[in-house]
């Protein structure tokens, strides 16, 4: 079970991560991933390590996602094992406009973080997201 001084720690790198995202702040993003972090990106990209994560993440933020914020809707944290913690992460994106001229209004994310304690402090050592398509939410999955 999580200490409350851990759950404390995992939930500033949840806001951190969103900090960081506002300030376009690279260097305060690189300082939350483990050296062989793996990220999966919301259409299935899949980028392996603290400097290529940090780097696609930059090329998004100055292109398609220039000015635009993630929010934090609900998080809920869990220990795996000691020392990992998951992190099951809702969240929205202002509206932006896809490539093809698309504006996309209010999507919103499910997404995991799998995070690590090294040297006392929690780090994100993998992550993936997925966008929430509200016509399949509303029915069971069998429909």
């Amino acid at each position: 079970m999580l200490s409350a001084a851990d759950k404390r720690e995992i939930v500033a790198v949840v806001h951190g991560f969103e900090d960081a995202w506002a300030k376009r702040d690279m260097d305060a993003f690189r300082a939350m991933l483990t050296e062989d972090c793996d990220w999966v990106n919301i259409v299935g990209m899949h980028w392996h390590g603290r400097e290529e994560v940090t780097e696609m993440h930059r090329v998004l933020l100055e292109g398609r996602y220039k000015g635009v914020n993630v929010h934090t809707l609900s998080h809920e944290e869990s220990e795996i094992a000691p020392g990992v913690a998951l992190v099951v992460q809702k969240s929205q994106l202002d509206d932006f406009t896809t490539p093809d001229g698309h504006l996309v209004k209010g999507l919103q994310n499910m997404g995991i973080m799998v995070l690590v304690k090294r040297d006392g402090k929690w780090l994100i050592r993998a992550s993936e997201n997925s966008s929430i398509d509200p016509r399949a939410s509303m029915k069971p999955p069998a429909q």
